[in-house]
C-alpha cells in the first residue's frame, strides 16, 4: 500500500497534537487553579490531606468584620496598625473593634446599592437605545455612593488613628 507524503505529514501533526494536548491535560494546562493545584504547571498535588495541622503559638483572635471585605481574624489594616492594635489595652481594642464594626454596618448597605447601580449602569450603557441622561444620572449616583463610602471609611480610619496615637 502506498502512502503519500500528505498523509504522512497530516498524520505526525494529528499525533503531534494529539500529545501537546494530553500534556496539557496532564498537567492542567500550566496551572489551571483551584485548591488542589501546589506547583505552578504540574498538576495536582494531593499532598494537603495528609499534612500534619498545625496549632497556632498566638491565640487566635475572635473574627472582626472588616470594611465589607469578609471576615478576618483582628482587626484588618496594614502591618503597622495591626502591630500596634496588638499593643492597646483590651477596652482600646474593644474601641476600635467597634468603630470598625460602625463602619463596616454602614458600608455595607452602600455597597450593595452601589453594585446595584453599577449594573443598571452596565445595563443602560449597553442597550440597544443608549440614554444619555440616563446613563449620567447613574454616573453621578455611583459617584456619590462611593464618595459617601470613602467619607465613612475616612471618618473611622481617623478616629482609630487618634486611639492609636493616644495609646504610644
Amino acid at each position: 500500500m502506498r502512502t503519500s507524503r500528505k498523509a504522512i505529514v497530516f498524520l505526525m501533526v494529528g499525533a503531534m497534537l494529539v500529545a501537546v494536548t494530553a500534556g496539557a491535560f496532564a498537567q492542567g494546562f500550566g496551572r489551571m487553579g483551584g485548591p488542589r493545584v501546589a506547583t505552578p504547571g504540574y498538576g495536582y498535588s494531593y499532598g494537603y490531606r495528609y499534612a500534619v495541622p498545625v496549632v497556632p503559638a498566638v491565640p487566635v483572635v475572635p473574627a472582626v468584620p472588616m470594611y465589607g471585605h469578609g471576615y478576618g481574624y483582628g482587626p484588618q489594616f496594614g502591618g503597622v496598625y495591626a502591630y500596634q492594635y496588638q499593643k492597646l489595652s483590651a477596652a482600646d481594642q474593644a474601641k476600635v473593634n467597634k468603630i470598625m464594626l460602625d463602619a463596616t454596618n454602614q458600608i455595607l448597605p452602600l455597597q450593595n446599592e452601589l453594585t446595584s447601580l453599577k449594573l443598571t449602569y452596565r445595563t443602560y450603557l449597553w442597550s440597544n437605545t443608549t440614554d444619555k441622561a440616563k446613563i449620567d444620572e447613574t454616573l453621578a449616583k455611583i459617584t456619590d455612593l462611593q464618595n459617601k463610602i470613602l467619607e465613612i471609611r475616612t471618618n473611622s480610619i481617623t478616629e482609630i488613628n487618634k486611639i492609636l496615637q493616644a495609646a504610644q
